[in-house]
């Protein structure tokens, strides 16, 4: 299994290197997502140009979002040129729209129902000093789910939506879900977001005290940039090695 593992994240490097202009596309359409989120938050609402930059931005940033998952699951997959990858991924946004809805939904359902739990926990057992349940057992149940279960399962079905369409994407909604977590499947996710995490701990976490304020928050910007840019390209390569595990089978 550990040969199989390698080999993916092998082939989604060199897939990466090989159509590195799509990559850069993605790269670019990242960059706008980030952009349009900034402004959406920092923008208020006093004109109407400042109304209908608040209804578009979130739709706009949304398919941005989908487009960079869409060329995440084309770049890896049958030999393609760059042009045909764009193309391609411009096909596959809404699809993968479509398609995300069942993890989004158990997303929300699972915050909903530990909250609940939660609430719950704390009426009938006012007197338990102990937090187990409520400090460690419900967050990490949270972030399985939101960290492992729902990203999983969601590219699963984008790569099986960008593959055989919605429709059969949505029929076989099962057989993904349990292939979402088969142990390649784990090992590639869990190996990628322990390396790449790390990087982006790192890169945020350092303290530099090197001169002035000016240098100060020129290497903060720097520092968050290369976070941000180890954030796409961790993740693009994490959909690329799970689109060359899916294929493998």
């Amino acid at each position: 299994m550990l040969k199989s593992v390698l080999s993916a994240i092998g082939g989604a490097m060199r897939a990466m290197a090989v159509r590195a202009g799509a990559v850069i596309a993605a790269l670019a359409v990242y960059v706008a997502m980030i952009g349009a989120v900034y402004v959406f938050i920092t923008t208020r609402e006093a004109t109407i140009i400042d109304l209908l930059l608040t209804f578009s931005l979130p739709a706009a940033a949304l398919v941005f979002f989908f487009f960079i998952q869409a060329v995440g699951v084309r770049y890896a997959g049958a030999a393609e040129s760059t042009a045909a990858v764009l193309r391609g991924a411009l096909r596959d946004t809404g699809k993968l729209l479509v398609v995300s809805l069942p993890p989004a939904l158990l997303a929300i359902l699972a915050v909903l129902l530990l909250g609940l739990i939660a609430y719950w926990w704390r009426g009938e057992n006012q007197y338990d000093n102990s937090g187990f349940v409520l400090e460690y057992l419900l967050p990490w149940v949270r972030a399985l789910v939101l960290y492992f279960a729902a990203p999983l399962l969601a590219v699963r079905l984008w790569i099986a939506a960008s593959r055989d369409g919605v429709t059969s994407a949505f029929r076989a909604l099962g057989l993904h879900f349990v292939s979402a977590f088969a142990p390649r499947v784990l090992v590639v996710y869990v190996s990628l977001l322990v390396v790449f995490g790390s990087i982006v701990w790192a890169l945020v976490g350092i303290k530099t005290q090197y001169g002035g304020a000016g240098l100060e928050i020129g290497l903060l910007t720097a520092r968050l940039a290369a976070a941000g840019l180890m954030i796409f390209i961790g993740w693009l390569l994490t959909i690329g090695a799970l689109r060359r595990v899916s294929d493998e089978k």
